[in-house]
Order: structure tokens, then sequence, then C-alpha cells
């Protein structure tokens, strides 16, 4: 990158590259993630976003369930706010107790997690998803 390209490693040609965008992401160090030096990130500009706290997380899970479950009977929209609850106390148990390791660097979660939970809720029917121990168990599953 301070050399405006790269060689080749096959024939050892200089490779010039020239108008090019390198976007990066990155985890913090720890759990099977190196850090970088800080030769290679004086090359870019730094952004950090904080995690977002449980009420948060549970008021934006809370608002896309309640406008999905509005179909469905009153028995199941009244189970919305203890179903996000539950599912955020599931993750940040995992979370606490599955730490990442070299072996299990696979063992990170994120929203993406969380998400997934409720993108198999909203595919449920109101047809036959009707009670709430049928919800319940669909949550469950």
């Amino acid at each position: 990158m301070d050399h405006r390209g790269w060689y080749n490693r096959k024939d050892q040609q200089f490779m010039r590259i020239e108008n090019i965008l390198l976007l990066t992401a990155l985890g913090a160090p720890g759990g099977g993630r190196t850090s970088i030096t800080p030769r290679l990130v004086r090359h870019f500009n730094m952004m950090n976003s904080n995690e977002l706290d449980g009420k948060t997380i549970a008021q934006i899970f809370s608002t896309i369930s309640k406008h999905f479950l509005k179909r469905f009977p009153e028995e199941v929209l009244e189970v919305v706010s203890s179903l996000v609850s539950a599912v955020i106390n599931v993750y940040d148990e995992i979370k606490a107790s599955l730490l990442p390791t070299p072996n299990k660097s696979h063992y990170t979660f994120n929203l993406r997690d969380i998400s997934k939970v409720f993108q198999g809720i909203c595919a449920a029917s109101s047809k036959y998803c009707t009670t709430r121990t049928t919800f319940l168990r669909l949550w469950s599953h």
C-alpha cells in the first residue's frame, strides 16, 4: 500500500494499483482475532461503534414484532414483550457463557443471531399460529 502496488508472486512483476478504495472491517482482538500493526492502521480512517444496550435492542425487535403480528389474535400479541425479553436473556446468557477461543472462533454472537430468531417468528402464519401456546412453541423451536 505504501508503494501504490504489489508484486505478483508468480513472475515477480510489480503491479501498479491506482484509484482504489479499500474498505475493511474487523472485530476487537481476542478469541482468535489478532490485532493489526500501527503501520497498517495509519492508512485507514478508524470508525468505532458501541454495542447497543438491551433496552435499545428490545425496542427495535418489539417494534418489528408488533408490526408483523398485528394480524394475529390478541392472545398472541400479549406475548410479544415477554418473548423479546426472553430472546435477549437467552442471547446475553449464551454470549457470556460461550466465549470465543482460538479453537472455537465461531463463538462470536451479535445482533444477527437475534434477528434470525425474529426472522423465523415473522415467517409464522396467522392461519396456523392462533394461540399463545403454538406461538411459544414456534419461538422455542
